[in-house]
């Protein structure tokens, strides 16, 4: 076999390998539902004072030292979800929800950057936490 064709064998083979081991380790995921949603940002500069009651021992804030965030420690974000759909895709209770959370910008204990939603509200009154009522 010429060099050329032991080539590209091997390098088909390594292919179907590495695509049996990508197959076999899919998971299955279940659909729960799908939106179309649009999202807005307001960051603010609060005391720190205010914010660490909300933070669980061993996290620490993290505040955006440059960029346009600079100095911002609590985020609102709001969230409109035009359309919701479950997984056949008729829409979800109203088919629409209006969400508001409040985030702050911390560190966890295993060192990574995160947002901890610590508030929100939205309009959905469907039974659940955090639907109809403050989260």
């Amino acid at each position: 076999m010429p060099a050329n064709d032991r080539s590209r064998t091997l390098t088909v083979l390594v292919a179907l390998i590495t695509w049996a081991g990508v197959l076999g380790n899919a998971e299955a995921q279940t659909l729960v539902e799908s939106s179309a949603e649009a999202q807005f940002q307001l960051d603010f500069q609060v005391p720190q004072s205010a914010l660490k009651s909300f933070v669980p021992s061993g996290w620490t804030l993290n505040v955006a030292t440059r960029g346009p965030a600079k100095d911002a420690n609590l985020r609102v974000i709001l969230i409109e979800r035009m359309t919701i759909n479950g997984p056949e895709g008729s829409p979800v209770g109203d088919g629409c929800n209006l969400l508001v959370y409040l985030t702050v910008p911390v560190t966890n204990p295993s060192g990574e950057n995160v947002q901890l939603v610590i508030g929100g509200l939205t309009e959905d009154g469907a039974p659940g936490p955090g639907r109809g009522t403050p989260v």
